[in-house]
This record gives C-alpha cells, structure tokens and sequence, in this order.
C-alpha cells in the first residue's frame, strides 16, 4: 500500500463503510422500525383512552345535566304534590267542619226543642198541681167553713 498518503487504505475505509450501512440497515430493521411501530401503536392506544376519556366525560356531564333535570321535574312535582295534598286537607278539613257545625245545630235545635217540651211539661204539671192543690184548698176551706154554715144554719132554724 504504497503511495497512499497518510497510509490510508480506501478498501478498508469501503469495507467498514459497507458494514456501517449493514449494521445500520439491520438494527433499523430490527430495532428503530419495531420500536416506531410501538411508540405509534401505544400514541394511537393513550390518545384513543383520551378520546374514551373525553367522550365518557361528556356523557357524563350530558348525564349529570339530565339528572339535576330530573330532580327539578321532582321537586316541582313534589312541590304541586304538596300543595295537591294541603289543598285536598284543607277542604277535608272544611267538610268536616261544616258537618261538625250541621251537628252542632241540630244538636242544639233538638236541645231546645227537647228544653221547650219539658218547659210546657213542667209547666203543664204545674198548673195540675196548682189545680189539685186549689181544688183541696177548696176542699178544706169547705169542710172548715161547712161546721160554720151547719151553725149558721141550726140558728136560723131555730
């Protein structure tokens, strides 16, 4: 190898060359596409977690909105409820009330009715009685007086 300066050997600068691209060539083959392949796959894999992840998380609001729809349906129906059912106590409670007062009137009606017949029963007792004691006044005055009309009598006969 004369001549060459610096005692450079091009056929072996063209061999290590051509193992170059031959380690290059197979560890792309072997290694760098592999890995590509992975790194591409595992991107796909998170960013369609992300897109699940982003979907789920829309549902869930669209779910979360839905809800606290329904609960305000609930409230308002169990707000009309109530006041369904404070409006039908207050007209149990008005009924029942009135039918209490009708009691109470024809309570009191048949109270005075029964307080006037045994007024004009006490009453009618009482004339009797006044009657009846009248009549043995009577009775007794006349036997008091009949002693004094026979003396009265005897002295006119006589």
């Amino acid at each position: 190898m004369t001549g060459l300066p610096l005692n450079i050997d091009w056929q072996q600068i063209v061999l290590h060359l051509f193992n170059f691209v031959i380690l290059s060539v197979g560890l792309y083959i072997l290694l760098y596409k592999p890995v590509k392949d992975f790194m591409k796959k595992r991107d796909e894999y998170y960013r369609h977690m992300d897109e699940a992840a982003d979907e789920a998380g829309k549902k869930a609001l669209e779910a979360k909105a839905e809800y606290e729809a329904k609960l305000l349906k609930a409230e308002d129906e169990i707000a009309e409820m109530k006041k369904e059912a404070t409006q039908a106590a207050k007209e149990a409670a008005d009924i029942t009330l009135a039918n209490a007062r009708t009691q109470a009137e024809g309570i009191i009606a048949e109270a005075k009715s029964l307080a006037e017949s045994e007024r004009e029963r006490i009453l009618s007792n009482a004339r009797d009685e006044v009657v009846f004691l009248a009549g043995e006044a009577t009775a007794k005055i006349m036997d008091s007086q009949k002693d004094v009309y026979e003396n009265f009598a005897r002295s006119v006969r006589h």
